[in-house]
């Protein structure tokens, strides 16, 4: 779907997302192809080459010295700030165009890590990709408001048809309810 935005004309200028896409290197490379930045999340598992070595990422985590933690906020979250210690190393320097990372989140109160594999053409500043992968809670958000509001949250999709005939019912009701508050708005005001 993040190509086919792309091919259709949706400008970018980073991409983030979950592990699905992070673990997905034919959507690495595309990006990477069209010089669009991105932040995609990967489990701790994953390789990486650190200094020519293949390495998990958390491996990596456990090289970071104490001082290369640095303590920023990701955006505003549903309780407030979200503040995390990052940390970042290069990884794949063999590779010719652009700078990538492996950027590590570590929870200030229960130490729980979080992997993002980064590209970007140009050299990027730390901050940069702590507000790129920040950003990805806000989608998220929306994303389960928006299943919700039209009662996703509340079913089990087995199915195209099913699937289809719930969303249908549900935009249906929706309509009417906003038809309805339009209409107790007119009275009101009249």
């Amino acid at each position: 779907m993040i190509l086919a935005a792309l091919d259709a004309g949706v400008p970018a200028c980073w991409v983030t997302g979950d592990e699905v896409y992070g673990q997905d290197p034919c959507l690495r490379a595309a990006l990477e192809a069209r010089r669009i930045g991105y932040v995609l999340a990967i489990a701790g598992n994953r390789r990486v080459d650190l200094e020519g070595v293949q390495v998990s990422a958390a491996e990596v985590a456990t090289r970071v010295a104490d001082r290369h933690w640095h303590r920023y906020c990701a955006g505003q979250g549903g309780k407030g700030p979200r503040w995390y210690a990052w940390a970042w190393a290069r990884i794949d320097e063999s590779e010719m165009e652009g700078y990538r990372w492996l950027l590590i989140r570590r929870n200030l109160t229960t130490g729980e890590l979080a992997f993002y594999r980064c590209y970007a053409p140009t050299r990027q500043p730390l901050m940069t990709l702590v507000k790129i992968a920040g950003s990805r809670w806000a989608v998220e958000e929306s994303f389960q408001a928006a299943k919700s509001q039209v009662g996703l949250d509340h079913y089990q999709v087995r199915g195209w048809t099913a699937w289809h005939r719930h969303i249908v019912r549900h935009e249906a009701l929706r309509d009417r309810v906003e038809v309805g508050d339009l209409r107790r708005c007119a009275v009101a005001a009249a």
